[in-house]
């Protein structure tokens, strides 16, 4: 029993150390040679310009889906996919305020429009960005070998 315990109690331990290295990491990635920077407020705007520019309300920010976001960035290195790493669907992580997703990965380095745009391309995305029934965002980034993972959680 003190076994279980004991391996339970370092679980959480390493679960909580990837969640603050993950908030730590996840702010800033390279968009090109000359040193500007993308950042997952630049994504933010960028996601309520285009919102806005369609006639739908801004969506407001919410620590609890960043923090969502922040655990799936780091995920898609093993899995890009809505399914997790263990199996779960995406929405595990905290079924109390997740209710969308949107997923990208690419070796490119782009700016905040060409992230957002990216996701306007596609139809299921481009869904999610305009549906006017979600009103809070989460959005985090993460790189790892030259590969920039973004996730974007919607909530109500």
């Amino acid at each position: 029993m003190r076994t279980t315990a004991r391996l339970q109690n370092i679980v959480l331990l390493i679960l909580a150390i990837l969640v603050i290295f993950t908030l730590f990491h996840v702010e800033t990635f390279r968009s090109d040679a000359a040193s500007t920077a993308v950042t997952v407020q630049e994504v933010f705007d960028e996601l309520n310009e285009v919102r806005e520019s369609y006639g739908y309300d801004a969506l407001d920010w919410d620590n609890s889906l960043y923090d969502c976001a922040a655990v799936r960035s780091v995920e898609l290195k093993s899995l890009f996919s809505h399914t997790r790493p263990d199996g779960r669907s995406w929405y595990t992580v905290n079924k109390n305020v997740m209710y969308g997703e949107n997923l990208y990965r690419s070796t490119r380095n782009r700016n905040a429009e060409g992230i957002v745009s990216r996701w306007m391309a596609s139809p299921s995305h481009r869904d999610l960005i305009l549906d006017g029934e979600y009103e809070t965002v989460g959005i985090a980034g993460y790189q790892e070998n030259g590969v920039n993972y973004w996730v974007m959680e919607f909530g109500f």
